[in-house]
């Protein structure tokens, strides 16, 4: 195997650095999604983020339609893991100026490409970003990285393995204050939401677990969306039945249903459950 001698470097070494190199060099593409509600604008720095704007409402359809059969105007809308913020924009224009909407994003380039979406849509005004992390308790946790790649998902709070059992590989952690709905609620720094949608990629029972006021108190959230794991569906549907809530529908990806339609059983897929007082 030859080392260059100047940089110590294998041909294999040089390779992937070079390539590391144009993918952060990558021409930033502004992509427009036309939708019934009005076009959305993202700004796309990865292949990762044009995918997510370009498939908006073929990836998760049941999030879509739940989205425009619930929200109302002036309502007030929670989105727990906001990604680039497909969903918080089209929030946006279905709740209006008058409802407001709080999108969570604790991963700091998906957190860097929600506000610049945020801003570019103008819906600032009705759109509050924050990139603190939601738990079952407030304070600073490890913020375990898969990638720092803008649109990825599978970033941990307080956890080394995503849902897949497979151990998060970037190697950084930083230290994200993480809290709980029910403080935010309580020091007034946020409005008690009508509707809230959780995508956290594993640790959604904390974050149930940190509204559990919200959950026991009027006025209560009217439908509550969770993305559920395979091994973490029996605690989320426990602790919501514990709050009155129950099972409204379930709906999936475009790729769970595809293993649906193999033969899989909807238990053994991660998809969304509906909750409804």
């Amino acid at each position: 195997m030859r080392v260059d001698a100047d940089t110590g470097l294998t041909a294999i070494q040089r390779s992937i650095l070079a390539w590391k190199r144009r993918l952060r060099s990558r021409t930033t593409v502004d992509l427009s999604v036309p939708l019934d509600e009005g076009d959305l604008l993202f700004r796309c720095r990865s292949a990762i983020e044009e995918n997510r704007a370009a498939n908006l409402l073929n990836k998760e359809p049941g999030t879509i339609r739940w989205l425009r059969e619930s929200l109302s105007p002036g309502d007030v809308f929670v989105d727990v893991g906001a990604n680039v913020g497909i969903y918080s924009l089209l929030a946006a224009r279905l709740i209006g100026s008058g409802g407001k909407v709080y999108a969570f994003e604790p991963h700091a380039a998906n957190f860097e490409s929600l506000m610049f979406n945020i801003e570019n849509n103008s819906v600032q005004d009705c759109c509050t970003p924050l990139s603190c992390a939601l738990s079952n308790v407030s304070g600073f946790q490890p913020f375990y990285y898969a990638s720092l790649t803008p649109g990825s998902s599978m970033s941990q709070l307080d956890n080394k393995t995503d849902p897949a059992v497979s151990e998060v590989s970037s190697g950084l952690a930083e230290m994200k204050y993480a809290v709980a709905l029910d403080d935010l609620i309580d020091q007034g720094v946020m409005k008690r939401p009508t509707h809230i949608k959780i995508d956290v990629d594993g640790v959604e029972s904390k974050v149930v677990q940190g509204m559990s006021r919200l959950l026991t108190n009027d006025p209560r959230p009217v439908s509550v969306q969770i993305e559920v794991q395979p091994d973490t569906q029996a605690s989320v549907l426990g602790q919501m039945e514990a709050y009155d809530y129950s099972v409204s529908h379930r709906h999936h990806t475009a790729s769970g249903q595809t293993q649906i339609d193999a033969g899989r059983s909807e238990d053994e897929i991660t998809h969304n459950i509906v909750f409804t007082r």
